[in-house]
């Protein structure tokens, strides 16, 4: 997601319908950004979407990781 993408997505009052795959992306660029709470919504609405995801339960799992839950962590990869 570009800034440009990023800008209208927050200009909006509905996120733009992003593929699985950039859904997933997007999550993993928050995460690295420090963005924890962005990356575990761009997960849920995949989750919501697809619950055997793959990427998006992994992602799960490095966002609780980040966050030192490694018990969750565990139970989400």
């Amino acid at each position: 997601m570009n800034r440009r993408e990023r800008r209208a997505w927050k200009s909006n009052t509905e996120a733009p319908a992003l593929t699985p795959a950039a859904q997933c992306e997007a999550g993993h660029r928050y995460l690295q950004a420090g963005q924890s709470l962005e990356a575990q919504l761009c997960c849920q609405k995949l989750l919501a979407a697809d619950p055997n995801h793959a990427g998006a339960l992994h992602l799960m799992g490095l966002i609780a990781l980040h966050n030192k839950q490694y018990d969750h962590a565990l139970e989400w990869m």
